[in-house]
């Protein structure tokens, strides 16, 4: 096979892009280009990544023909299935495109393009076996013709530009502010030179004395000038910041909620601390290289006054300078990349670390979870490591640049001065334009790795803003919420990974009828919470449709349908706020009445009367503790405060004792009349009053009916309850 010089790179944004970001390089290798959230959605990528068997898949739905293969090494060593896609550690993907010489070529996502040795190779593909897995992939004809939707293209930072608009005027002023520092310093090398020529040369002390005092003067003011500049960044930068993390907060909350089941949160938290480096490098960084490029056109002006050889050999070494500069920045920007990746596992393994604290120390495996993460500070302490090593190769040699300009300068000027070209006052005002030009070429060099620094980390903040909405997903959304509908389920079926997977639910066809109960039972895994997300449309069915009256489900905005719903799920949250706020949550000012009556309703009344503060008692992490039953109480009385026509419990009171669930559901009775609601339960008492019961077993509906039907039926529901019933 006939192989390119290089192969092209795709870089994964993710931990879990490996796959996608593997099948986007093959497609180029073949001369077509997808965008890796397309490909990521095409391979369905979850938290864990994605598998051979969905890679396969997404690349044949392109147009390629794809195999999965057992081979053994020489057989990859022949080139004749290269380039194909290569598990690497058990946990990773990579492409490998090229063989030979004894050593093997292989394009890693998350580190670039990389050539080991056999021995490794085999280490790290198989395990050290003499076989392993491929997935080899060919075009098909239709692969050319293969388009992949439209979508709004991803941004680059220009698009912040609107960003800075309320602030002009600020930054004008800014401007103002460097100009006359620039006019400021662009006076000092002729005062020296005036000072030495005609001071210390003719002996007048009243040219000394005014040229010092012109001197005194000048600094202060570049002096105030560059306070007034920091004060106003400052007021510039801050807000700036506040609306670039707002803007993105803002963009999470709209992304449909199973972006949040395959996102760790460690990678999220990271793209929250990119948005300082792009803050700083819009508000500081640009304005910085305008002031260095004023500065530096300023003193080269003057330079090139002076001294015309001066001024070119400073020219030169600062293109040198600069060029050399560049050509670490493709290394630092791979760096960077595998620092984000490591850092968000890091990241992720601290907060589990916290979180799960109670546990680790119950089941002692304290020794165990701090090696996990000191493992991982390994791995991010070798990415810095050979970050700092690229950085100080890139330092050193841009030090030696200058300082060998420099002295080439230094020597030029003297060399002048004694062959009667200059005055000695000139060639010091050359000295003094070296020492203010060195300020200015540092700061370029620092520009380019925080533009890179700052690029990198706007393409991954661009990775999720790019992302459609929710109200975006599935197409026009103008159906209507029919109050009195029926909620259908026709042939629903729902799987959480690819189709290698087996199904959450499957084939389900029920209708829960408007304004009355049904309850939704089985055994552990067997869908229910899954069942309760479909039709709070936080899922959307894998094949199958659910219907509101006549009107699909799909067709209704979420926020709409939403907005008629409240919900008690299993892993429900308590916000670091007052118990009164935590109950009101829907409500923008809680109605404290309404309040109360909710808290009455749930049984916690008398626990919240009992606390000093009552409803302004701050509960959560950051304030009282509760019990499991206590929190599931604060919950209820959240879904019963919102007042919505239709109502999903998941498990609302496993959590409580016998007492608690039965005054709670004496309670909901009144409460439920003339609403939708769906409960999912274990318990006989929470579901034994229901107007339909609905049985799951393995994701499918085994049985159907009323308590009554379903105990004289003796079967599924019987087995299940049976131990719950008293004796007859």
């Amino acid at each position: 096979m006939i192989f390119r010089k290089s192969f092209p790179f795709c870089r994964q944004r993710d931990m879990m892009d490996c796959g996608p970001a593997c099948l986007q390089m093959i497609c180029r290798h073949f001369g077509r280009s997808f965008s890796l959230p397309y490909l990521r959605e095409k391979s369905e990528a979850g938290r864990d990544g994605t598998s051979f068997g969905s890679l396969r898949r997404a690349g044949e739905a392109l147009g390629l023909r794809g195999r999965c293969l057992r081979v053994s090494f020489s057989c990859l060593e022949e080139e004749a299935l290269l380039p194909c896609i290569v598990p690497w550690d058990r946990n990773h993907f990579v492409v490998l495109w090229k063989t030979g010489n004894g050593k093997m070529h292989i394009m890693d996502p998350a580190d670039g393009e990389r050539v080991v040795d056999c021995g490794e190779f085999r280490s790290r593909w198989s395990g050290g076996e003499d076989e392993g897995f491929l997935l080899f992939f060919e075009p098909a004809e239709r692969f050319r013709s293969h388009r992949e939707p439209e979508r709004e293209k991803e941004k680059n930072m220009l698009s912040l530009a609107p960003l800075m608009a309320p602030y002009v005027r600020l930054l004008a002023s800014i401007g103002l502010a460097m100009l006359l520092t620039s006019a400021i310093q662009m006076t000092l090398p002729f005062l020296t030179r005036i000072a030495v020529d005609r001071g210390i040369g003719t002996g007048d002390i009243t040219i000394l004395k005014a040229v010092f005092l012109g001197q005194a003067l000048l600094v202060s003011g570049r002096t105030c000038a560059h306070f007034f500049r920091e004060w106003a960044l400052f007021f510039v930068s801050t807000p700036v910041n506040i609306n670039l993390v707002r803007a993105f907060l803002e963009k999470l909350a709209h992304l449909p909620l199973r972006y949040f089941d395959v996102k760790k949160l460690g990678d999220i938290l990271q793209r929250l601390q990119d948005h300082n480096r792009v803050e700083s490098f819009l508000s500081r960084s640009i304005l910085g290289i305008l002031m260095a490029a004023l500065n530096v056109a300023v003193y080269g002006i003057v330079l090139f006054f002076y001294s015309r050889a001066t001024f070119f050999v400073f020219l030169a070494g600062t293109i040198l300078y600069v060029l050399w500069a560049r050509l670490f920045l493709s290394a630092r920007r791979r760096i960077d990349y595998q620092k984000f990746l490591w850092m968000g596992r890091s990241q992720d393994a601290v907060i589990q670390f916290v979180m799960g604290m109670q546990d680790i120390r119950l089941n002692q495996c304290e020794e165990k979870k701090t090696d996990a993460w000191h493992s991982l500070q390994e791995k991010l302490a070798g990415a810095k490591r050979r970050g700092l090593a690229i950085g100080q190769g890139q330092l050193l040699g841009c030090s030696l640049i200058r300082e060998a300009q420099y002295v080439l300068i230094s020597y030029l000027a003297a060399r002048s001065v004694l062959d009667g070209d200059i005055t000695l006052g000139t060639m010091l005002g050359i000295q003094f334009i070296l020492g203010q030009l060195g300020g200015p070429v540092d700061f370029l060099f620092h520009f380019f790795t925080e533009a890179q620094d700052a690029s990198v980390s706007f393409e991954r903040i661009q990775s999720v803003r790019s992302l459609p909405d929710e109200e975006d997903e599935g197409g026009e959304r103008n159906g209507e919420i029919s109050p009195s509908g029926d909620v259908i389920l026709k042939n629903v079926s729902f799987r959480y990974g690819g189709e290698n997977t087996g199904n959450a639910l499957d084939s389900v066809s029920i209708a829960v009828r408007n304004g009355m109960t049904t309850a939704v039972v089985g055994e552990s895994g067997c869908g229910k919470t899954t069942f309760l997300k479909l039709l709070l449309g936080i899922y959307r069915p894998s094949e199958g449709e659910i219907y509101l009256g006549t009107v699909p489900l799909s067709s209704i905005p979420p926020g709409e349908w939403r907005r008629c719903c409240g919900a008690v799920m299993q892993d429900g949250y308590i916000f670091s706020d007052t118990i009164s706020a935590n109950i009101a949550l829907s409500g923008d000012e809680p109605d404290q009445e309404d309040v109360r009556k909710a808290a009455r309703m749930a049984n916690i009344e008398e626990f919240i009367e009992s606390l000093p503060q009552k409803y302004e008692t701050l509960i959560g992490n950051d304030g009282h503790g509760l019990s499991q039953g206590q929190r599931q109480r604060i919950l209820i009385a959240r879904a019963i405060y919102k007042n919505p026509g239709f109502l999903f419990f998941d498990e609302a009171t496993n959590a409580l004792d016998a007492g608690n669930e039965s005054v709670i559901m004496g309670n909901l009775r009144s409460f439920f009349e003339g609403k939708t609601v769906v409960i999912a339960a274990h318990r006989l008492s929470t579901v034994k009053n229901a107007d339909q019961i609905v049985v799951l077993e393995g994701g499918r509906v085994v049985e159907q009916g009323t308590h009554s039907e379903l105990v004289s039926a003796g079967g599924k529901y019987y087995a299940l309850v049976g131990g719950q019933m008293e004796p007859r």
